[in-house]
C-alpha cells in the first residue's frame, strides 16, 4: 500500500475537485454533497477559531451519530484543534471527569442519551466541568444552519492557512479506552494514524466494496471513526443515524439501499430477529463489517447464513492502533473468518513477542506487539515510563494471540482483566468501586464471563460482611445511579470467602472458576426448567428402525447413570411403544420423531407421529404392549401435536442421589 501523509481538509478537498456533487453525508433529514462538506467545514473552522479556539487547543464534541457530529468533528481539527470524543451514552457527571481531565476549551454537543432525560444536561455538563455556558455549543436542533454555510460570505483565510500547513502526524483526536484503572485513558490519535490505517483496512475488501455504508458504530469508537474516515477518503457515501436500533438500521437500508453495513454483533444479531429483515436487509447487504469481538464460530457462522447474500468481515485491534491490525478479506474461507481476526494488515510491523523468547516463530502464543502508522502518538497526561512502549518503539497492545502459516491472527486471552462487552471496553475497578460503596459488601470482584451474543457478560462476585444479606434490588437500583445500564452486571454470586493465595492475595483465577462453575450451573438451571433437548432421531415407519434407536437410549441412559437393570427396562419400554406405532397403529404413522429431553428430576422420550389412534383403545394386544411400557415408566403422557398427530411421553425419574445438575455442570 502507498503510505499518504494527508489530512482530513486535504482528502475532503481532492474529493470535492472529484466528485462535487457526489453525496458524501446523509442522516435523517440532513445531507451533504462532497463539494457542501468541504465549504460548511471550512466556514466553521472559522467560527470555531472566532470562538477563540487557537491550534492545539482540545475541544470535546458530544452526541449521537449523524452527518452535523461529522461535520463538527472535521470543522474542529480543520482550525488545528484536537477533537476531544465523548461517549453519548456516560452520565454527566463521568464526562465532566474527561471534560476537565483533557482540560478541553469547549464543547461541542448534539443530541444525546443526557440530554434525551435532563433538558438542562448541557448546562450541568458546563458546571461540572467548569466551563462556562458560553464555551458550551449546540450543533443540532436548528442550532446551527450548515446549509447557510455554503453560501455565507465568510473569512476562511485563517482555516486555509492552518489546512495547508497542518501535520498529519499531530495530536488531532482524543479517543478513551477503559484501562485497569477507573479512569479512562486518553488516546491521543493523528489524521496520518486514521486515514491510513482505514486505507489498509480497505485494502482488503476493495474490490468487494460498494457505492456506500450504513455505518451503525459509534463514532466516538475508534473502529466507528476509522470506517467513516475510509469511506470519506475514497469519495463515498455514508448513511448515518443517532439511535443503534433495529428499526431505524432497517429503514435506512431499505430507505438508500446501502451494500455495506457496519456493526457490532448484538446489532447483526437484533436485525436478523426484525419482522422485516427477510425484505428490507437481505436484499442490499452484501458486506457486513463487524466490530468488537464475534463471540463464538458458530455465531458468526450463523449470522453469515441469515444474511443470505452478504460476507461478514472480522478484524482485530484496538483504540491505541487506530485501531485495526488485522482484518478479513471476502475471498478468505469461511472457516478461517470465523475462528480468527483475520490476516495481518499490509504496511504495519506486527509480531508475536515472549518476555522470555523475544519475538516468537510461527503458531507460537505471545503478546501482539506493533510498529507503524497505526500506533498512537500516547497516552494524555501519562508519563513516558507509563506509556505502553517498549526501549525499541513497539506498542505493546496487552493481548495475547499467534499467527498461523497462512498470515491469520487467532487470540488467545489478554493480558489486561478488561472486560469486553458488545465492544465496549469496560473496567471491573469502575464497577467493584461503586458495589463496595454499600455497607453489606465487605469484599468484591468483578470478571468477565463468555456470552455467545455480546462476547461477555459481566459477573460480580461478593463477600459480606457477617450477619448481612445481599439485596439484589437494592444493588441493582444503586447501581443505576450510579454507572451506566450496560456496565451493571448480570449475576451477583455470593461467597462465603475469597480463596487466597500463599501470599495472602486474592486468587484471582481460582475466583474466576468457581464464578463460571456457578454461572453455568445457573444457566444449566433455568435451561432444564424448560426441558434441555439433547438428542432428536427421525426414523421411517419399518421394525428395521427399532435396532439402532434402541442402541441410543441403552447408550445414553448408561451414560446417565441409570443402573444396569433400569437401561434394560427403560430399553423395553421404548422397544415396546416403537413396535406397537410401527406394528399395530391404527392408521399409518409415518416418519416417527424421538427426542431425548433433560429435566432437573427425570429423563423424557418424546415420540410424535401422525398416527390419530392409541393402542390402548384399540385391541388387547396393544393393551398387553401398554402394560408393559406403563410397568417401566415413571410417568406417561400423550398429548396432541400442534402440527397434527400425536406425541407420547415417557418419563424415567433419575436414580436416587444422582443429581443431574451437578452431573453436567461438571461435564
Amino acid at each position: 500500500m502507498v503510505i499518504e501523509e494527508t489530512t482530513y481538509a486535504k482528502l475532503i478537498s481532492e474529493n470535492a475537485k472529484k466528485n462535487p456533487d457526489k453525496l458524501a453525508l446523509c442522516s435523517g433529514s440532513d445531507s451533504y454533497t462532497y463539494k457542501e462538506l468541504d465549504r460548511i467545514t471550512d466556514v466553521y473552522a472559522s467560527k470555531i477559531i472566532q470562538k477563540g479556539i487557537q491550534k492545539g487547543d482540545h475541544v470535546a464534541l458530544w452526541g449521537f451519530n449523524s452527518a452535523n457530529w461529522f461535520l463538527t468533528y472535521v470543522s474542529i481539527i480543520k482550525a488545528g484543534a484536537v477533537a476531544v470524543l465523548l461517549n453519548y451514552s456516560l452520565p454527566v457527571k463521568d464526562l465532566a471527569e474527561l471534560v476537565e481531565f483533557t482540560d478541553s476549551k469547549m464543547v461541542f454537543y448534539g443530541r444525546n442519551r443526557e440530554l434525551t432525560k435532563d433538558a438542562d444536561a448541557a448546562k450541568r455538563l458546563a458546571e461540572l466541568s467548569k466551563l462556562s455556558e458560553e464555551k458550551t455549543f449546540c450543533y443540532d436542533d436548528g442550532s446551527v444552519d450548515f446549509k447557510s454555510f455554503i453560501n455565507e460570505d465568510a473569512d476562511i483565510g485563517k482555516v486555509a492557512a492552518i489546512t495547508q500547513n497542518d501535520d498529519p502526524r499531530r495530536d488531532a483526536v482524543i479517543i478513551f479506552t477503559t484501562g485497569t484503572t477507573a479512569m479512562p485513558k486518553s488516546v491521543l490519535l493523528s489524521q496520518y494514524g486514521i486515514i491510513n490505517d482505514g486505507i489498509s483496512y480497505g485494502a482488503k475488501y476493495a474490490e468487494a466494496r460498494g457505492e456506500s455504508i450504513c455505518n451503525t458504530l459509534p463514532m466516538f469508537h475508534s473502529f466507528g471513526l476509522m470506517v467513516v474516515s475510509l469511506y470519506i477518503h475514497d469519495g463515498l457515501t455514508v448513511y448515518l443515524h443517532e439511535l443503534i436500533k433495529p428499526e431505524e438500521i432497517v429503514k435506512v437500508v431499505s430507505t438508500y439501499k446501502p451494500t455495506d453495513l457496519s456493526g457490532v454483533g448484538a446489532v447483526y444479531a437484533a436485525l436478523v430477529e426484525h419482522p422485516e429483515f427477510d425484505i428490507k436487509v437481505i436484499p442490499y447487504v452484501r458486506i457486513c463489517l463487524i466490530g468488537g469481538s464475534v463471540s463464538t464460530p458458530a455465531f458468526f457462522m450463523r449470522l453469515e447464513e441469515k444474511f443470505a447474500h452478504a460476507v461478514f468481515l472480522n478484524g482485530y485491534g484496538q483504540t491505541e492502533t487506530s485501531p485495526a491490525l488485522s482484518n478479513s478479506s471476502p475471498t478468505d474461507p469461511i472457516e478461517k473468518r470465523a475462528i480468527s481476526v483475520g490476516t495481518l494488515m499490509e504496511g504495519l510491523d506486527i509480531r508475536i513477542w515472549d518476555e522470555k523468547k523475544g519475538f516468537v516463530k510461527t503458531g507460537e502464543v505471545g503478546e501482539v506487539v506493533v510498529k507503524g502508522f497505526a500506533v498512537m502518538n500516547g497516552y494524555y497526561k501519562l508519563p513516558p515510563e507509563k506509556q505502553p512502549f517498549d526501549k525499541d518503539g513497539w506498542l505493546h497492545t496487552g493481548d495475547l494471540g499467534c499467527v498461523d502459516e497462512d498470515n491469520f491472527l487467532h487470540l488467545t486471552g489478554r493480558i489486561k482483566d478488561i472486560i469486553i462487552k458488545s465492544g465496549e471496553n469496560i473496567s471491573p475497578a469502575e464497577i467493584e468501586r461503586k458495589i463496595i460503596e454499600k455497607d453489606y459488601i465487605k469484599e468484591v470482584k468483578v470478571m468477565g464471563a463468555p456470552h455467545p451474543v455480546t462476547s461477555e457478560s459481566i459477573e460480580a462476585c461478593v463477600v459480606l460482611y457477617d450477619g448481612k444479606t445481599f439485596d439484589e434490588e437494592d444493588m441493582v437500583s444503586y447501581l443505576k445511579t450510579q454507572i451506566s445500564k450496560f456496565k451493571i452486571p448480570s449475576h451477583f454470586f455470593v461467597f462465603d470467602e475469597f480463596p487466597l493465595l500463599g501470599n495472602g492475595k486474592l486468587d484471582a483465577r481460582k475466583l474466576k472458576t468457581m464464578m463460571l462453575m456457578r454461572l453455568k450451573r445457573l444457566r444449566l438451571e433455568r435451561k432444564l426448567e424448560k426441558g434441555l433437548q439433547v438428542n432428536t432421531t427421525i426414523v421411517n415407519n419399518d421394525v428395521l428402525a427399532i435396532t439402532p434407536v434402541l442402541g441410543l437410549v441403552g447408550t445414553f441412559s448408561k451414560e446417565m447413570q441409570f443402573a444396569p437393570k433400569r437401561v434394560e427396562e427403560i430399553t423395553e419400554a421404548v422397544e415396546a411403544l416403537l413396535k406397537e406405532r410401527i406394528l399395530n397403529a391404527y392408521v399409518d404413522v409415518g416418519q416417527i420423531t424421538i427426542q431425548i429431553v433433560l429435566y432437573r428430576n427425570f429423563m423424557r422420550i418424546c415420540f410424535s407421529d401422525q398416527g390419530d389412534k392409541f393402542f390402548i383403545e384399540e385391541n388387547e394386544v396393544a393393551a398387553n404392549t401398554a402394560k408393559t411400557i406403563l410397568k417401566y415408566v415413571s410417568n406417561y403422557n400423550k398429548e396432541s401435536d400442534p402440527k397434527g398427530g400425536s406425541v407420547y411421553s415417557l418419563d424415567f425419574n433419575w436414580e436416587k442421589d444422582f443429581d443431574l445438575l451437578d452431573f453436567l455442570a461438571n461435564k
